[in-house]
């Protein structure tokens, strides 16, 4: 065996090491953050800003993942210096994103915060052990990898999807984060409102007959954004296309729904704009007991924002179905939740009561008097 033999088989040998104690890494972290309940390390006595730590990490990440995409598909390959930037992400970054997610476990207020910040970085190290699957371990894996190898481009390319996203949380923090999901939330409940408006061929959308404080909510329109999540589609669990001729019930019943649904619609926008928007941003990083409180709060309303779309679909199917006492039933639940949500949420951060106190008042008398 010639030296230049020995010092390449000796290279990938440290390589192979690097590459099965970074996958071994990420393996622990995932299992962690999997853990419904797992004791977290002691807190430091002067903590980093959560958010500060994810966006640098990510930003950090994304950097050694361009510059190893680059090293896998450019030649001559160097494994030595694969190894060094392996090294660097998992010494580094990777335990950082793992350490803010421990920094909010370790709050007593932190719920919300862990399982906001848990999917994109749970995602972010599954995508990892993608890229170390891309890194050539022999020679003659090298020579198999071409400089358009599609492999090793598409892992790096939905790496750094997952870093932009974290990254732009590091930039918004909290506030940013659950206003993107309040809308995401809200686009659901639309598509399937749609879904139910297209079915009873209705060519009108119901007048609501609301007061002109409701005006308030055409102009909120813009905080909408696309959603990531397909519509139901009735068809495809072999539903009628359209109401039969003859089940009137049946489109008056469906017709009440959309209506109560579209009111139910309207409580997003002034959500949105008077509660998330305007949640102390001081809050969502403090470690004193009083955001506890506001915190609760705020994971009540993520939770019942999130569960409303939810029980609109169970709703949707059983309109499908032609269940006149499921209809009736669901359509209780889903009222009934976004009453709970505006009675919650009635009073601002402060527990004093503001324009939206108000506005809700209006809607919660409209609510219950149908």
């Amino acid at each position: 065996m010639t030296d230049v033999q020995f010092v390449t088989e000796n290279a990938f040998g440290e390589l192979g090491l690097t590459v099965t104690s970074t996958f071994s890494l990420l393996s622990q972290f995932i299992t962690s953050l999997d853990a419904r309940s797992i004791k977290a390390p002691e807190r430091p006595k002067d903590p980093p800003n959560t958010f500060n730590l994810i966006g640098d990490s990510a930003k950090l990440l994304k950097a050694q993942v361009t510059k190893l995409s680059l090293l896998v598909l450019n030649r001559p390959f160097t494994p030595t210096a694969i190894t060094r930037i392996l090294r660097d992400i998992s010494t580094g970054c990777l335990p950082a994103l793992m350490g803010a997610t421990d920094l909010v476990r370790q709050k007593e207020d932190g719920h919300i915060l862990f399982y906001i910040i848990r999917a994109p970085i749970r995602r972010l190290f599954r995508q990892m052990i993608n890229v170390m699957g891309e890194v050539p371990l022999h020679e003659t894996q090298v020579a198999a990898v071409k400089k358009t190898d599609r492999g090793t481009l598409v892992s790096t390319g939905i790496v750094w999807e997952t870093c932009d996203l974290l990254i732009e949380m590091g930039k918004t923090g909290l506030v940013g984060i659950v206003v993107q999901q309040a809308q995401e939330y809200r686009d659901l409940l639309q598509d399937a409102i749609a879904e139910l408006k297209e079915w009873t061929e209705s060519a009108k959308r119901p007048e609501l007959n609301l007061s002109d404080d409701f005006k308030e909510v055409s102009e909120m329109r813009e905080y909408s954004i696309s959603s990531w999540a397909e519509g139901l589609e009735g068809n495809q669990f072999g539903y009628p296309s359209v109401i039969p001729e003859n089940d009137p019930k049946l489109q008056a019943h469906v017709e009440e729904v959309v209506k109560k649904l579209q009111r139910v619609d309207l409580i997003y926008p002034p959500i949105i704009k008077r509660r998330l928007r305007r949640f102390p941003a001081n809050l969502a990083s403090s470690d004193h007991c009083q955001s506890h409180t506001q915190l609760e709060l705020l994971e009540f309303a993520m939770e019942t924002l999130k569960l409303i779309p939810e029980e609109v679909d169970e709703l949707a199917a059983a309109c499908y179905q032609r269940d006149h006492e499921e209809i009736k039933s669901q359509l209780a639940n889903v009222c009934d939740r976004a009453v709970k949500t505006m009675e919650g949420l009635s009073l601002n951060w402060q527990a004093e009561p503001d324009e939206f106190t108000e506005w809700s008042k209006k809607w919660l008398r409209i609510m219950k008097e149908t």
